[in-house]
């Protein structure tokens, strides 16, 4: 059998933007001579550029002509998205080579799939993320315009997703404007991804005291993906229209079978976000996330756990949360929108009982301190601290900071100390019942904790 190859470069306006591909090779059958290059061409030009899958796959198609020679088929390698006009074509002969091929490339045949509904991560003023996860490696990318301008079409740039990823991947969108909201479309392979719904993502305000706007902030904790009310619940809240979602523990329903396995950590977190009712809350509102205990490892683990690497990368590589700064280990990150500063607190990573002298500790030293000197530079008028227990409630139990009261002390100490900037404390318990607590001191204003229970599984107790 002989083959011969080509290089072809092709350029073709596709809806939002032009599908461009690079070293594609393309290959002829022959029993007397191989395709010339007009042959080539021509069967280039019957090929749709918006079909071409960027993992190398085989467009399975067999062009049957005169000639002497009996069939063409595409290994097509690589294709990006390239703003440019027109159309180009050529080809240059690049190899001939005496090999039987249709066997190996057969397995790329197939186009990636999305395992889940893309979620927006968090987003800045001048730039937004978008979680993606798909079933196979893929090129993926991002095509968006600001919604009062549909025309100004722009593009993020490609990434190409890694098994070693569990091919998820973060999406950036980048110079976007403050303030401003976008319709955007997922690009894979070149193509245009099937959602449920219409996608779309806003740009926070710039930071600044004169911010006059309306925030919208939904708080989630416990899911249990296989509940049947959990239908509702999502609908509820989408059809409030929040601006952020906040996802406080127990967010997939992760357990003892998930704990020792990276694929099954983040595969928990996919199954949880299949359900359709969640598709346009995952779409439309920015998503930022703390772990509870069951998403961590065993209750009590802690700083202990053997496996807190492999947690950690699972947490990551499932949620698109804002960036931890200079030590990410800490778990400690802060998000801003307009005048509303949130704290995102780890309250598993440090984790440690009493022993030797040394007093039992949730958060750490690291992570107090950090905050401490968040909350004393702060401009925002409302400060809010998120935490994945209760603070406030003094009962006992290992998921609250009651487990740690010589820290829970110096936490309330600098909450209260900070009140009159707007503090506030939002907290997981998904295995106990929502409630509001409030913790006063003399000579200073009350600091409030608003405790959510499970939105979707059963509560454990009644605190």
């Amino acid at each position: 059998l002989s083959i011969h190859g080509a290089r072809v470069h092709a350029e073709q306006r596709v809806g939002l933007g032009v599908i461009c591909v690079e070293e594609r090779l393309q290959f002829s059958f022959r029993k007397d001579h191989g395709c010339g290059s007009d042959e080539i061409m021509n069967w280039t030009r019957s090929t749709e550029c918006n079909r071409i899958r960027a993992k190398s796959s085989l467009a399975s198609r067999f062009s049957w002509r005169g000639g002497g020679w009996r069939g063409c088929f595409a290994f097509r390698r690589r294709c990006f998205v390239h703003k440019t006009f027109g159309m180009r074509w050529g080809a240059a002969p690049i190899f001939h080579i005496l090999v039987g091929v249709l066997p190996l490339l057969a397995p790329y045949a197939e186009a990636a799939q999305l395992l889940s509904p893309p979620m927006n991560g968090c987003a800045g003023p001048f730039e937004a993320t978008v979680w993606v996860q798909v079933d196979e490696e893929a090129l993926l990318r991002l095509e968006f315009a600001p919604e009062a301008a549909p025309g100004d079409v722009r593009q993020g740039e490609a990434v190409l997703t890694q098994a070693d990823d569990l091919h998820t991947a973060r999406l950036v969108a980048r110079g976007l404007q403050p303030g401003t909201r976008y319709g955007y479309r997922l690009i894979v392979n070149g193509s245009p991804a099937v959602t449920a719904v219409p996608l779309r993502f806003s740009t926070a305000p710039l930071p600044s005291l004169d911010w006059e706007g309306e925030l919208r902030v939904a708080l989630l904790a416990g899911h249990e993906p296989s509940r049947t009310a959990a239908a509702a619940v999502f609908d509820a809240v989408h059809a409030r229209q929040p601006d952020l979602v906040f996802w406080l523990g127990g967010n997939a329903g992760i357990g003892p079978a998930h704990w020792d396995s990276l694929a099954a950590r983040v595969s928990a977190h996919t199954a949880a976000r299949q359900r359709p009712e969640l598709a346009a809350l995952l779409g439309r509102a920015q998503h930022l996330a703390l772990w509870g205990a069951g998403d961590y490892g065993p209750p009590g683990s802690g700083a202990l756990l053997w496996n807190a690497g492999t947690a950690r990368q699972a947490f990551d590589l499932a949620w698109a949360n804002p960036s931890s700064g200079p030590a990410p280990a800490d778990g400690f990150s802060i998000f801003r929108w307009g005048d509303a500063a949130f704290y995102l607190m780890d309250v598993q990573t440090h984790r440690r009982g009493a022993a030797d002298g040394r007093p039992a500790s949730i958060l750490g030293e690291t992570q107090l301190a950090r905050l401490q000197e968040a909350l004393a530079g702060s401009s925002a008028r409302l400060n809010c601290v998120v935490l994945g227990n209760p603070l406030v409630n003094p009962a006992a139990g290992d998921a609250r900071f009651s487990a740690a009261p010589e820290e829970r002390q110096r936490l309330l100490e600098l909450l209260a100390r900070t009140a009159a900037k707007g503090v506030v404390v939002v907290s997981g318990n998904p295995g106990g019942l929502g409630e509001l607590s409030v913790h006063r001191e003399p000579g200073r204003p009350a600091v409030h904790d608003l405790s959510l229970g499970p939105a979707t599984a059963t509560p454990h107790g009644n605190l």
